[in-house]
């Protein structure tokens, strides 16, 4: 099969290599392992990853080099650069992602995939090949503008992390066109003796990932918390 992999993300230029982004690794060990199983893979994300993967688009070095000002900044007074911020993330976003589909159309993919960025549900109406939306986020608020951006690709094919995750897109927005593949981590073949006990957490310090939640259980159960971060 030809599938394109698309994942319109500064943080994977140079720009954003200070940043921890941890869809680059994902996105890296996708390509690969569809790869090995003898597909053709094509990037659609920033340039760096052409070094890894040399065929598809990939991120406007124009763009990537973060040298623009907003005109907008200037009038409202910011100094921090924060409306110029936000729009080149923006731009990038779309541009890439109209290249993306572009060179699909030339190439006759097979499939699209779209790692969690939207700009990719407007183009896909158009495409003479599907794409897979995965998601990533929990069902947002009904009056938040990201709750009524989902209600206009119903449609759509989207895949999701747990079961219980696609149960609540499919009752909020009524999706039917849907899949799940789970989170997982390789488990190696010889599985050392852990001699530590009490209570073990994974992940940044954030209170998204729970770890406010880890602290008050080894609070509660005078556990010890072991953790592993990268913050």
């Amino acid at each position: 099969m030809k599938i394109g992999l698309l994942l319109p993300s500064l943080a994977l230029s140079k720009s954003g290599r200070n940043q921890i982004f941890a869809p680059g690794k994902l996105y890296l060990s996708l390509a690969f392992e569809l790869a090995k199983l003898g597909n053709q893979v094509f990037a659609y994300t920033a340039s760096p990853i052409y070094e890894i993967i040399s065929e598809g688009e990939f991120g406007d070095l124009n763009l990537e080099e973060l040298n623009f000002v907003s005109i907008e900044d200037q009038f409202k007074g910011y100094s921090d650069g924060r409306v110029a911020s936000v729009s080149l993330g923006y731009e990038y976003e779309l541009d890439l992602t109209r290249r993306a589909y572009l060179h699909g159309e030339k190439v006759n993919l097979d499939v699209m995939h779209s790692y969690s960025y939207f700009a990719a549900h407007y183009f896909a109406d158009f495409a003479k090949f599907p794409t897979l939306f995965t998601v990533h986020d929990p069902v947002f608020p009904k009056n938040t503008i990201e709750n009524y951006k989902y209600r206009q690709f119903i449609g759509h094919y989207y895949n999701f992390l747990s079961k219980r995750q696609e149960e609540l897109y499919q009752k909020e927005y009524g999706f039917s066109k849907t899949t799940v593949i789970f989170n997982s981590i390789a488990i190696p073949s010889e599985i050392q003796n852990f001699d530590r006990k009490g209570i073990f957490f994974a992940g940044r310090m954030i209170k998204e990932k729970g770890f406010k939640d880890a602290l008050m259980a080894s609070t509660v159960t005078r556990s010890v918390l072991n953790y592993a971060t990268s913050d």
